[in-house]
């Protein structure tokens, strides 16, 4: 049976204050806390899902779903943990004295809300360079009433303007959910796979001096069921796609080569894991 994480992306679209301050350089642009925490969470599901979590969405649209709401289906459904992705404010105004830097935030006096608090904070001080604020014990609804181990994490101030500008990178939002889900996976003692660690194969079937033979072969294969093959010559000049060829090709070929039939039992298919090459 997979763990089941649930992941909450904060503040609704339409929640007061919760937003930056006009920016300047995105002609006075105000971005919405939930424009990061959804995109966070959106890449946050796909990465634990790789890993072979389950998720639980508990605020999937942009209203502002109740925090009970939330909380009672993380309950009901016997969520494993609670992730609650936000971004932080101070006084909602650019100045010579905005607060930076991102926090990790648990229900006081609970061992199993640190751990999980301490494997995420782990990862997220790896990434870009910001100031580590800590794992901070907070008295909040999210994190006091789940009856799993629940972790907020603020990764960055709306009203500090250069982490208000990283709220809209897309690079940025990938990595801090790559973060989040390198914690979770350390804590539940889960190896993390990465979008690129997953191993490929190649297969390889024939190679011909030919052209024509080429497009014979594949014919022949897309008739047992291939659906695509692309063939590149050494130039990588001519590419044939089984897609993309006509049908007039493809009965030109067949009386071309109606006499000649390659025999598939006969040839040789290399695979080659890419992880090796």
């Amino acid at each position: 049976m997979n763990y089941l994480i649930a992941l909450c992306d904060g503040h609704g679209t339409l929640t007061a204050g919760k937003e930056s301050p006009p920016i300047p350089e995105l002609n006075n642009r105000i971005i919405k806390e939930n424009e990061f925490n959804r995109e966070v969470v959106k890449y946050l599901d796909i990465e634990l899902k790789r890993c072979g979590f389950d998720t639980l969405l508990v605020a999937p649209t942009d209203e502002d779903t109740p925090l009970k709401t939330r909380v009672d289906l993380v309950n009901s459904k016997k969520a494993d943990a609670y992730i609650s992705i936000h971004y932080n404010a101070f006084d909602g105004r650019f100045n010579d004295k905005d607060p930076e830097g991102l926090s990790v935030h648990v229900y006081p006096n609970n061992h199993n809300d640190r751990k999980l608090a301490e494997c995420i904070h782990k990862y997220l001080i790896q990434g870009t360079p910001q100031v580590d604020r800590g794992i901070v014990e907070s008295n909040f609804y999210v994190l006091r009433e789940p009856k799993c181990p629940a972790v907020l994490t603020e990764n960055g101030f709306m009203d500090n303007k250069k982490e208000a500008l990283r709220m809209l990178d897309v690079d940025y939002q990938k990595e801090v959910a790559i973060e989040h889900a390198k914690g979770i996976c350390e804590f539940f003692n889960i190896e993390y796979i990465g979008e690129f660690t997953t191993p490929l194969y190649r297969v390889q079937v024939g190679a011909f001096n030919s052209m024509e033979n080429a497009n014979r072969c594949i014919l022949d294969l897309q008739a047992k069921g291939f659906k695509k093959i692309v063939i590149v010559n050494a130039d990588k000049q001519d590419i044939i796609d089984v897609d993309l060829i006509t049908q007039q090709s493809r009965i030109e070929i067949e009386k071309k080569y109606q006499e000649k039939a390659i025999n598939l039992k006969n040839t040789l298919i290399k695979v080659i894991n890419e992880s090796e090459v």
